[in-house]
């Protein structure tokens, strides 16, 4: 109760659907090239609505044929929010469609795109409060989607241990431009100085098999809001 009323004190609601829009992640298989302009399924691009349930419970929409540009300018209906614009780590495999009785699969907000362009991919069930500082917003949560993530054996993955021992792989991370380079995450200890929870460990290692995180269904992941955002699975 402390903590859920140091963050009403500090945040504003639309900071906090900021926050919860990190919760969620892509659901198509990726690509490690996209179409010019296009962000393809390499990056997530999301809108969320909020479902009501809980303070922190939403329905997560991605575009993957948007453009940064399209989703910088767009914007967001009554009642929905933005989430950062993220590239994804691994690949990613869908095992079968997220669906809601009641609820459109699909949206359409940009006109010039044929079709609905919003697919939904995720719903946040339910979140808790991990930090609140000057460094950023913590949240661990359990998030519905139908997805394996895949890092190949060469990859360097960057992982966080909380103090029960329990491990968070990253895959996905705040971006301006779909010309990031990949290549920054090789480097040994390039989310070192990222703000974590005191006591947490932070580490990095080069896989030598592949290395496959398989939601069945629930995922639980930790988002960090942070001066760049990012999200994390527990594996």
């Amino acid at each position: 109760m402390q903590n859920r009323a140091s963050l009403i004190h500090c945040l504003s609601m639309g900071k906090m659907l900021l926050v919860v829009s990190l919760l969620t992640l892509p659901i198509y298989v990726l690509s490690q090239t996209a179409r010019p302009k296009v962000t393809g399924e390499a990056f997530t691009l999301k809108l969320l609505k909020r479902t009501g349930e809980n303070f922190f419970s939403s329905l997560a929409y991605e575009c993957n044929d948007c453009s940064f540009e399209q989703f910088e300018n767009l914007r967001a209906p009554r009642g929905w929010s933005k989430s950062p614009m993220q590239i994804i780590l691994p690949t990613g495999e869908l095992e079968s469609q997220l669906s809601f009785e009641g609820i459109p699969s699909t949206m359409d907000f940009f006109p010039e795109i044929p079709g609905d362009e919003f697919k939904l991919i995720a719903k946040n069930l339910e979140s808790e409060i991990i930090k609140i500082g000057l460094s950023g917003i913590m949240l661990k949560s359990k998030v519905m989607r139908n997805t394996a993530l895949r890092y190949l054996a060469g990859t360097r993955i960057h992982e966080l241990t909380d103090t029960e021992g329990n491990t968070y792989v990253l895959f996905a991370y705040e971006v301006d431009s779909m010309n990031f380079d990949r290549s920054y995450f090789e480097k040994a200890d390039i989310m070192a100085d990222y703000p974590y929870p005191r006591r947490w460990t932070y580490s990095s290692r080069i896989i030598n098999e592949d290395l496959e995180l398989n939601s069945d269904g629930i995922a639980t992941v930790i988002a960090i809001r942070s001066k760049t955002s990012s999200v994390w699975e527990q594996r």
